[in-house]
């Protein structure tokens, strides 16, 4: 078993070296590619805080008719109160 995996070994450092140009341009994709699957990852992260910081400062006036009845504001108070999101009324 162990000169089987000494062969292989044996064979892929022939292999890369009498390849250079190929093995080089396969590991530049490969980090290529990693380095492109953080920066997605990255720049996901930072939008979501950002999103959240734009969530906190949120604030939302609602006025209304003067002529407009006190129950209908009543009940707009309450189902807005029920919005596990909303911090104050």
């Amino acid at each position: 078993m162990i000169i089987f995996f000494k062969r292989v070994l044996s064979f892929a450092n022939k292999s890369f070296w009498r390849n250079l140009g190929l093995s080089l341009t396969t590991i530049l994709i490969l980090v290529l590619t990693l380095i492109s699957f953080n920066v997605v990852l990255s720049v996901n992260a930072m939008t979501k805080a950002a999103l959240q910081l734009v969530e906190d400062r949120i604030d939302i006036s609602l006025l209304f008719k003067v002529d407009a009845p006190v129950g209908k504001i009543d009940e707009l108070r309450a189902a807005l109160g029920k919005i596990p999101k909303v911090s104050s009324l």
